[in-house]
């Protein structure tokens, strides 16, 4: 079963707006030496959908190259079930076996139409899938029975819920399967979702303090409460910063105080470039010991 903390990598940009290798190599060496129990790449975090297939393949090879790809998934959404089919493939074919799959966005499908999709998916390919609901990003939602059903099928490992309903998981733990995983899509409402039933996170917070990140699921995987809330209290002011902008503006902003890299975001996206938030982000990773 998948649990703990999983970091979501950024992908760095060079101002000429092609992928800064470099940069990248740093980070995943920095999430290498880590104590997360594993990582997910190619996500929203990443910027996943501005990326070329070519450039897509490129980070994989990067990522191939230092993480484990054993603890790696991959994201693979895309607008299409024929794409994510191709974006699975390249996966499997680099050698990762795990998966990251959000529900449609755009075309809004009903909920027996987002369930075959997953079966496509898995029927096409033999990785193991997370199913991913973030409706604020996809304008739509997996509703309980539909849950359930994702978890009854053979490869469908783990849900990442970043929904505004925290307490879906309490509700849902009597009836999932033993070895599926429930796992927090949100760092700030994290300890409430742990003790929700969440076994871990897939986590922004965590491209810059990974252990901090594992830690709060560390203790809550253990039934350690009072430590998670001192874990949770100790990265609040990252939190905090996280919340004064979109995803990833503000992690990349941080990241690029703390690597050689820039702040750069794939258009219609923008570098933070207000001088009050930068300023606000700066007070609070000087209170993390960030600066």
């Amino acid at each position: 079963m998948l649990s703990g903390s999983y970091p979501a990598p950024i992908t760095p940009f060079t101002s000429q707006d092609v992928i800064d290798f470099k940069g990248l190599t740093q980070i995943l060496e920095m999430q290498r030496s880590s104590k997360s129990a594993g990582w997910v790449v190619l996500g929203s975090t990443a910027e996943a959908l501005s990326l070329q297939n070519d450039e897509r393949k490129e980070v994989l090879h990067a990522v191939a190259d230092i993480l484990p790809r054993e603890r790696t998934i991959v994201g693979v959404s895309a607008g299409s079930t024929a794409e994510i089919i191709k974006n699975t493939e390249q996966a499997y074919r680099l050698g990762f076996k795990t998966v990251l799959l959000a529900t449609p966005f755009y075309s809004r499908p009903s909920q027996d139409e987002m369930v075959m999709q997953y079966k496509k998916v898995l029927e096409a390919v033999p990785v193991k899938v997370v199913a991913y609901t973030v409706p604020s990003r996809t304008g739509i939602d997996f509703n309980d029975s539909t849950i359930l059903e994702l978890a009854g099928l053979e490869g469908l490992v783990a849900l990442k819920d970043a929904g505004g309903d925290i307490m879906r998981s309490l509700r849902l733990h009597p009836e999932l399967p033993g070895d599926f995983a429930y796992l927090s899509g949100d760092d700030t409402s994290l300890p409430l979702r742990l003790f929700a039933g969440c076994k871990g996170v897939i986590s922004v917070c965590a491209n810059i303090l990974p252990d901090a990140v594992q830690a709060v699921c560390q203790a809550a995987n253990q039934g350690h409460w009072s430590e998670v809330q001192s874990a949770y209290d100790a990265i609040r002011p990252v939190l905090s910063a996280l919340d004064l902008g979109p995803n990833p503006c503000i992690i990349k902003y941080m990241m690029s105080k703390t690597f050689a890299i820039e702040p750069r975001l794939r258009e219609p996206l923008s570098a933070l470039k207000q001088a009050h938030l930068r300023q606000a982000v700066d007070t609070l990773m000087r209170q993390q010991m960030l600066l």
